[in-house]
């Protein structure tokens, strides 16, 4: 499964790169590949937090720096820092939709919420100690804002702008 998932995010990206390529919003789909960059710190971060368990919020960043920790430890600390360079890429990219993109305003907006609610979860996450629980919460909306994310990209790939004809998305 994991195979096609990787496939698809592989063939979106070259789409997208394909469609933007012309125009002054390229540097839009870095979303995209950070959005997957942080989805693979975080199941980084989860397996740390479940195979090396802290006992308050304030020794797990204390062994997040600890050189004699395990480097899965050591590299929880990646994922919260990727999430706000994400997120703010993500909240921009979802902005410049919204403006040029007429149908893509509900999805933008989702995009908007969904992240809002990752940095909330993710937070609870942190606080909670990360049970596992939780833990699939964040992966649920993580996932729902993969998918969002990718919906944006389509609506925005057609080329449809504010006073512009509809072109197709093929």
């Amino acid at each position: 499964m994991s195979g096609l998932a990787l496939a698809s995010v592989a063939v979106l990206c070259v789409w997208a790169f394909r469609r933007y390529a012309r125009g002054s919003t390229l540097r839009k789909l870095a979303a995209l590949p950070l959005t997957v960059s942080l989805g693979m710190t975080g199941a980084v971060a989860a397996l740390g937090d479940t195979l090396f368990p802290a006992s308050s919020v304030g020794a797990g960043l204390s062994q997040d720096f600890s050189a004699a920790a395990n480097f899965l430890v050591r590299l929880r600390a990646v994922h919260p820092a990727l999430a706000i360079v994400a997120g703010a890429c993500i909240f921009y990219a979802a902005s410049a939709a919204m403006k040029a993109h007429r149908e893509a305003r509900n999805t933008a907006l989702a995009v908007w919420l969904l992240v809002l609610a990752q940095i909330v979860v993710g937070s609870v996450n942190i606080a909670l100690l990360a049970p596992v629980w939780m833990q699939i919460v964040h992966l649920l909306v993580a996932d729902l804002l993969w998918i969002a994310l990718v919906l944006l990209a389509l609506c925005t790939a057609s080329g449809r702008t504010e006073g512009s004809s509809y072109v197709n998305l093929v």
